[in-house]
């Protein structure tokens, strides 16, 4: 439904799935502020609302070579979007997120380092890759 919606309010953009996760994009800031809206809007029609901690955007320019990311524009989320540990950035690459990775790592290297069996090792291992 709120495909078929945005397609038809927002100049026929599309919204690409995967899961959970709902992704648009366009060249024009009026297509993608319009699209947010109206998801938006259908969704406390239907009772459903956006998950905020869930919810990031990033603006792509095709010329830039900056490393940094600038999010969409309001009133879209403005968090930057991370997929794992990689994160989009503004010239359209993702790269690692570098603080993020070395805290997972961190934090496996402590739960290992006190495990006293390969078993424990397991438990931990499947602990955090059984999601």
């Amino acid at each position: 439904m709120m495909d078929f919606l945005v397609n038809q309010k927002c100049n026929g953009l599309r919204i690409y799935r995967m899961g959970e996760e709902f992704w648009f994009w366009s060249t024009r800031k009026a297509d993608v502020t319009k699209a947010w809206k109206t998801a938006t809007r259908l969704g406390e029609m239907i009772w459903l609302c956006v998950n905020p901690n869930r919810s990031s955007s990033v603006a792509i320019f095709s010329d830039s070579e900056t490393r940094k990311v600038v999010p969409g524009p309001v009133p879209l989320p403005q968090k930057s979007i991370h997929w794992g540990y990689l994160e989009l950035r503004s010239n359209g690459t993702f790269t690692f997120d570098a603080l993020s990775l070395q805290k997972f790592v961190d934090e496996m290297r402590s739960r290992l380092d006190s495990s006293e069996c390969a078993l424990e090792w397991i438990n931990v291992f499947n602990k955090y890759f059984l999601f």
